[in-house]
């Protein structure tokens, strides 16, 4: 074969290719999978709204405040308001599922549907994105979420539980904690009653005995009831509840070998459904709300039960 005709089917062989890869490309485009580009340290706001309700998380200092849009604000947890932060930035598109309008409502990202998220700095919307519905994989137990950009067709697949992070309600960004204590430093309890007006102490003696009124404690009860302690938190906010003028119940209060200020709980009778709301120094801007048995059992109830039966 002369040269001529190894040019020719060289150019045919080139030919062939080229109209394969047109045809296999068909109907395809690229696309930015990246779909949110900004500096985390630029955002100072986020907000949030969707069958949930608003949520605002606004920076503030190092830290972040949490608000309603009617009025409400409280500080908000820090590293819940970084987490919804770093998954806003690190979005990354798998593939396009849809640009046809008409097909928003079945992915949950319409103007009305889904979650808006809205991330700015000083005023300057910097992402402005439309987080819709999740779906779960059963077989493959994977899940993907769906997302759109404000004032563009295309809806994305992201993998992952993008959605879920996104629809949570103003209160699961507050700070729940009522107590956070190393049991072993405990040195002291004391738990004053306004019903019957009186104050009982529990104390450490130097052989890490457990005295109280002259009598030892089982140790092992007295431990489970710091466990109790060491990480309580509440469940349901009372906002409504205002101690002026009241006073509290119990007072308990909790020294410990490392800390100058002993941790002080509180419980007032409650003005609502709940007949008791909890307050303490270790999280001042909360008010828990409580029944006989949940903050009420795991602090007073089973305080008293420790002590001997004729205190």
């Amino acid at each position: 074969m002369n040269n001529k005709k190894l040019a020719l089917v060289l150019v045919a062989l080139v030919a062939v290719f080229l109209i394969g890869r047109l045809i296999s490309g068909k109907g395809e485009r690229n696309f930015d999978s990246n779909l949110v580009s900004v500096d985390t340290a630029s955002v100072d706001k986020i907000s949030m709204t969707g069958s949930h309700g608003t949520v605002i998380l606004t920076r503030h200092g190092n830290g972040w405040n949490l608000s309603d849009g009617a009025g409400k604000e409280v500080p908000a947890v820090k590293n819940m308001a970084q987490g919804v932060l770093s998954n806003l930035l690190t979005i990354q598109s798998q593939r396009i599922i849809t640009s046809s309008p008409d097909k928003w409502p079945d992915y949950e990202v319409t103007d009305t549907s889904g979650t808006h998220v809205v991330a700015s700095h000083g005023g300057k919307t910097l992402a402005d994105r439309i987080i819709g519905r999740f779906a779960f994989n059963q077989a493959t137990r994977s899940g993907t979420s769906y997302i759109r950009k404000s004032g563009q067709d295309d809806v994305h697949a992201i993998d992952g539980f993008l959605s879920m992070n996104f629809s949570r309600d103003f209160d699961s960004f507050r700070d729940k904690s009522l107590a956070t204590l190393t049991p072993a430093d405990v040195k002291n309890l004391k738990l004053e009653s306004r019903n019957d007006m009186r104050s009982v102490s529990i104390d450490k003696n130097a052989e890490g005995k457990w005295i109280s009124d002259g009598m030892t404690l089982d140790s092992a009860t007295v431990a489970n009831y710091l466990s109790g302690l060491r990480f309580l938190n509440g469940t349901t906010f009372d906002d409504h509840f205002t101690p002026q003028g009241k006073d509290p119940v119990y007072t308990l209060d909790v020294s410990t070998n490392t800390q100058l200020e002993p941790l002080q709980i509180t419980c007032f009778g409650g003005d609502g459904a709940s007949p008791f709301v909890f307050h303490s120094s270790h999280n001042p801007d909360a008010y828990f709300a409580s029944d006989s048995s949940q903050l009420y059992q795991t602090v007073i109830r089973s305080f008293l039960e420790m002590l001997p039966h004729d205190q």
